[in-house]
């Protein structure tokens, strides 16, 4: 059964009406390129910006000081407070014990306040220690030193061997780290790689580690199985913890599933294969996606039975035992949309809801696909009232409640307009117009290079780089638009 919005129900054409957007307001320009920079210097260049829902503005420039050559720092604005940039993280900044400098990669807000982890390379650092690292800068300014290679870790089970070799590390939630990898007792082993394989730890914002799961682990309610390597881990906060990975009967592959580990004990949940009441038989495959329901489940991308009509079918899947339901597949008929042909293997996101790149009859198009319903995006070929026709659909978001967004672009080259959309009910709807004056001068909101954290939240809040038409795309602005776009009341 595939649940479709009364709003949905009404539309009369493809994507239906899209409001047309007012762009006589001009937003706030937080920086721009030629002007003096907080803490010294001015800004050479700006990076596209990132805004949390609290209303965190976070940007990364070159600031030039002469004689010195230009060097990397990052500025924050609190828009609820003031429209003047500060400076958070230094070109020198040190790191927290005092043995090197940090040079900040990446900075990665988290949803509400001021405080942001951020990935380092460290420079000038002691002999012995490692060359990179995950720091947190709080709100009062301070940084605390998460994980580093080389460096001994606080594991709440002890043990000797506490000094990280790690392959990567990811964000979780509410400031907590997933690091993959594995500990040594030795560093110098660090630059051989690993020496089996990696196992996934949760670093907690007090400095403790502890082990969460390693390929080989049994699984509780299924004996003589185990788990193997993963792709998705630990999404989502809730707890027992959800992750997707490999799934082993006797040693042997068994196939993709779905499972909880609530402490230490690992249970299956759904495995490939599983015949699920009101769906079928559900594969996983290449098809992974997934997030937890607040209300118990998962929604899913994966692989449906086929039928006589439908040889390859898949679609999106709400898995709750005797209540699970299909929500999206192929061969579907939206009304005031068209009949889905195919769902993309890429372009999924996942977040409070999921947004994908499908096909219809007349070129690929966006769908976010919630418990709630449907969302639509922009389409290729479909022209938007006051915008013009979209030619290419680029990165899609799902924020912090759930809203989707995404980039269309105007025309076929990479040179071309783009404009931020958000996929809603009734169609789409573009948040700004892909081209506005500022400053009596015609300026380009520059997409093509968004961040991780997208610059929209659900307040209607956004920022955005803007670049001169005809420009050399160095010099740009980082422009503010407050809660006037898509503003719906939303609280915390």
């Amino acid at each position: 059964m595939i649940r479709i919005p009364a709003a949905l129900l009404a539309l009369s054409a493809i994507a239906g009406p899209v409001p047309t957007v007012d762009a006589t307001e001009s937003p706030i320009v937080l920086a721009r390129t030629g002007d003096p920079a907080p803490g010294g210097g001015i800004y050479r260049s700006l990076d596209p910006p990132i805004l949390n829902e609290a209303g965190i503005v976070v940007f990364r420039a070159q600031v030039e000081a002469p004689p010195d050559s230009p060097r990397i720092a990052w500025f924050m604005v609190d828009t609820y407070r003031s429209m003047t940039p500060e400076r958070v993280l230094a070109p020198d900044q040190p790191t927290p014990d005092g043995d090197g400098l940090l040079s900040a990669a990446a900075v990665f807000l988290r949803p509400m306040g001021q405080e942001f982890e951020f990935k380092a390379v460290i420079d000038q650092a002691s002999p012995g220690t490692g060359k990179e690292g995950w720091y947190t800068r709080h709100a009062d300014g301070s940084i605390t030193e998460r994980i580093r290679g080389r460096k001994p870790l606080d594991l709440v089970d002890g043990g000797a061997a506490t000094i990280p070799c790690f392959l990567d590390v990811r964000r979780h939630t509410e400031g907590r780290l997933i690091f993959h990898g594995e500990l040594v007792a030795d560093p110098d082993v660090c630059p051989q790689g690993l020496g089996g394989p990696a196992v996934a730890y949760l670093l907690e914002t007090d400095g403790t580690a502890r082990k969460l799961v390693a390929p080989g682990d049994p699984v509780l309610n299924r004996p003589g199985s185990s788990i193997g390597a993963w792709s998705h881990v630990l999404q989502g906060g809730s707890i027992p913890q959800p992750l997707f990975g490999d799934l082993y009967d006797g040693g042997a592959f068994a196939g993709n599933a779905l499972f909880r580990l609530d402490g230490d004990q690992l249970t299956l949940d759904f495995a490939d294969g599983d015949v699920v009441p009101g769906v079928g038989q559900f594969t996983f495959g290449a098809w992974a996606g997934f997030r937890d329901l607040p209300g118990g489940g998962y929604l899913v991308r994966g692989i449906l039975p086929p039928t006589a009509q439908v040889p390859q079918r898949h679609g999106f899947v709400r898995l709750a035992g005797d209540e699970s339901e299909v929500l999206l597949e192929t061969s579907q008929d939206i009304p005031g949309f068209g009949r889905v042909e195919a769902i993309s293997p890429t372009g999924l996101r996942v977040g409070r809801s999921m947004a994908q790149i499908v096909t219809l009859p007349e070129g690929p198009a966006v769908l976010g696909v919630s418990v709630d319903g449907l969302v639509l995006g922009a389409r290729t070929n479909q022209s938007l009232p006051g915008i013009g026709p979209v030619a290419a659909l680029g990165p899609l978001h799902v924020l912090h409640q759930g809203s989707v967004v995404h980039v269309a672009r105007l025309s076929g080259t990479s040179s071309s307009p783009a404009i931020l959309v958000r996929a809603e009910a009734g169609g789409p709807r573009a948040l700004l117009p892909a081209t506005m004056v500022i400053d009596g001068v015609s300026h380009r909101f520059d997409w093509s290079n968004l961040p991780i954290d997208p610059p929209v939240n659900e307040r209607g809040q956004i920022v955005a780089w803007a670049t001169p038409d005809g420009g050399n795309g160095l010099a740009g602005k980082i422009v503010y638009f407050g809660e006037r776009v898509f503003g719906d009341g939303f609280e915390f």
